[in-house]
């Protein structure tokens, strides 16, 4: 239970702060914004980037931890 909820808390977080981004520029906009204006935006980039490099550091440590 403790290493699911562990493992699973990251990917939580970022989905969650991608979603809040969203809400705030829905929010914001009269109409709907353009897939180019959400991506710029530093409320959805950040997460993404954040998620990029969880993924790298999995890989990383994969190949470190993981010889064979």
């Amino acid at each position: 239970f403790w290493a699911t909820l562990i493992g699973i808390a990251p990917q939580l977080f970022l989905l969650v702060s991608i979603g809040s981004g969203l809400e705030k520029i829905i929010e914001q906009n009269s109409e709907a914004p353009r897939i180019i204006d959400l991506i710029y935006s530093p409320d959805i980039y950040i997460p993404m980037i954040a998620f990029g490099a969880l993924l790298i550091v999995a890989i990383v440590a994969r190949k470190i931890f993981y010889k064979k």
